[in-house]
């Protein structure tokens, strides 16, 4: 398995200096059986972002037109961190070019969109992968093998919350975030989206939806208004149900993420204001052990070999998108399966349509089957 693999990039503001972090460090980080990883093109409106992103990280090339990095020859991956809106040309282009992709959440501002994105995708025969990192947290993981393995017992009751505070900066209200033309919604679409997403991770397909919003009331008089709170209930394909509330309106919230699962058999709490731990409570203990105990997160669990770090010391965030790189780069040498694909992220806007349909009707509305995995 010895091949270069020449990474393309288009977008290059925080999520693009993230995403180039993460692709430097795969090849001291994880074995890729000889190949190399190699960052070839960068591409940004602003020739000053792209520039630094270069001297950064060392990529080759640069340019302000992101067709010059579909059309170059040489690379073989295709990284979207561009505004929600822009996501469908660049991806339908980069897949009629015969370049794998990865693209930033959500997949697209609606559904029928990200359809149309899928289908182009398998048509080339390429691979694409949606950015859900927190499915590599290893926490979550664990979490999710905890599932699998029935030590949970079968889950019943999904409840999480997201709450930041970025909204109230000065501004923040005169971004793309705040225009619905361009980002699809508000606090839903950009925190929200991940949180539906583990749900479903978690505790499999969601089949209703029902939601409220609230906007500053300043706002909600704009044509564009998105929202900055909202509620959503949910009910799972396998009897559970949940709630998921995203607020960017929340002091003393910087990145609060934050989910409980009940089970038949125990309960679990993960909040990413400390990453490398897990609350977890087994109805099996003797009643005067009852009770949430932590679990530091480490050597023992998910990708626990892959930093040299005892337990205890811990990881951060961005290790979870070199997780999600590594394996994305792996799935493309090994022409192997890759999870989380774009399948996914158009569940998630599913989700993310019928909840703002719900908060028109006020009534229950029912996520759409596309009937193939």
């Amino acid at each position: 398995m010895k091949k270069s693999i020449h990474i393309g990039i288009i977008g290059a503001g925080w999520m693009g200096k993230i995403h180039s972090e993460a692709y430097r460090r795969i090849p001291i980080t994880f074995d890729l059986g000889g190949a190399e990883v190699r960052l070839r093109y960068a591409a940004d409106v602003e020739p000053a972002l792209v520039k630094d992103l270069v001297k950064r990280y060392g990529y080759e090339q640069w340019t302000t037109d992101w067709r010059q990095v579909i059309e170059d020859k040489k690379v073989d991956l295709v990284d979207i961190c561009v505004p929600n809106f822009l996501h469908k040309e660049i991806v339908i282009e980069a897949a009629r070019a015969g370049k794998h992709v990865l693209c930033e959440k959500p997949l697209s501002n609606s559904p029928s969109d990200s359809r149309e994105m899928i289908n182009e995708v398998r048509r080339a025969g390429v691979k694409h992968r949606i950015d859900f990192n927190y499915r590599k947290v290893p926490a979550i993981s664990y979490v999710k093998s905890l599932v699998e393995s029935g030590d949970l017992g079968r889950p019943s009751f999904y409840r999480a919350f997201i709450g930041q505070d970025w909204g109230f900066k000065a501004g923040a209200a005169n971004t793309w975030r705040f225009e619905a033309s361009q980002s699809g919604g508000g606090s839903l679409v950009t925190m929200g989206s991940h949180v539906i997403d583990i749900g479903r991770y978690l505790l499999g397909d969601i089949t209703e939806v029902m939601a409220t919003s609230w906007t500053e009331p300043q706002r909600a008089k704009g044509p564009q208004f998105v929202d900055d709170a909202m509620i959503l209930s949910l009910k799972f394909e396998s009897g559970a149900i949940g709630t998921v509330i995203s607020n960017w309106l929340a002091h003393g919230r910087k990145h609060h993420f934050e989910f409980e699962v009940n089970s038949e058999k125990a309960s679990v709490l993960f909040n990413t204001e400390r990453l490398n731990e897990l609350e977890a409570a087994f109805g099996s203990d003797e009643e005067a052990k009852q009770g949430f105990r932590t679990v530091y997160i480490g050597q023992p669990h998910p990708y626990g070999d892959s930093f040299e770090l005892k337990t205890g010391m811990g990881i951060g965030i961005k290790e979870s998108f070199l997780i999600q790189f590594y394996e994305f780069v792996r799935c493309i040498l090994e022409d192997s399966p890759s999870s989380p694909d774009f399948y996914d992220g158009w569940f998630v806007d599913e989700v993310i349509e019928k909840a703002y349909r719900s908060v028109r009707s006020g009534q229950w509305e029912k996520i759409g089957k596309w009937n193939e995995p």
